[in-house]
């Protein structure tokens, strides 16, 4: 039985969600230097090491692979559970990526060639195609809530669910690795 997955303009964004970011390099996610990790936002490092799946928000990925609801030579209006913002052009994004990845002169056509090659999933695995391996615009992803208010309580609590059950067992495989230096500590640490 072949399984018929969403197509990109079907799956609709939401920057206040995480993501899955695979790792399929053979070594840490870092940047230039080799030491520092590549995937930071807000004072949070998200380390992620060969072959690891970790959960980052969206705005990781926004920033280090390219808005994937960008459009070409448009800015659009967003609504998601964050309110409304604006998107940037396709152009504007695929420039960006290409000063904060070295790639001055060559441009946005070596792009993908110095991008970590990484595969960015939505926590209930429908795949993402980010700008930097998308510069042609192929793949057009939705931002506008649903107008349907009686679902969209329903489909928050669900997507809150998948993302606290997706941390609880990531946070769980950090515990049987050792990995302490990541743990995440308890709601309420103080209470016996």
């Amino acid at each position: 039985m072949a399984v018929i997955l969403p197509q990109p303009q079907d799956v609709v964004l939401d920057t206040g969600l995480n993501y899955y970011v695979e790792n399929f390099t053979g070594t840490r996610l870092t940047q230039a230097d080799g030491k520092t990790d590549l995937l930071r936002y807000n004072r949070v490092v998200y380390r992620c090491e060969a072959g690891e799946k970790v959960i980052v928000p969206w705005a990781v990925i926004a920033l280090y692979f390219g808005d994937p609801r960008s459009q070409p030579d448009k800015i659009v209006e967003a609504e998601d559970s964050q309110g409304k913002h604006r998107v940037p052009a396709r152009g504007n994004e695929l420039l960006r990526l290409s000063v904060f990845y070295g790639v001055y002169e060559q441009g946005v056509d070596v792009l993908s060639t110095v991008v970590p090659d990484v595969r960015i999933t939505t926590l209930a695995g429908v795949e993402i195609i980010p700008p930097v391996f998308d510069p042609e615009c192929e793949f057009q992803y939705g931002f506008q809530k649903s107008t349907q208010r009686s679902e969209d309580v329903a489909t928050m609590i669900q997507n809150l669910q998948e993302q606290v059950d997706a941390l609880k067992s990531q946070q769980a495989a950090m515990r049987i690795n050792g990995d302490n230096d990541r743990a995440i500590p308890e709601d309420n640490p103080g209470m016996p």
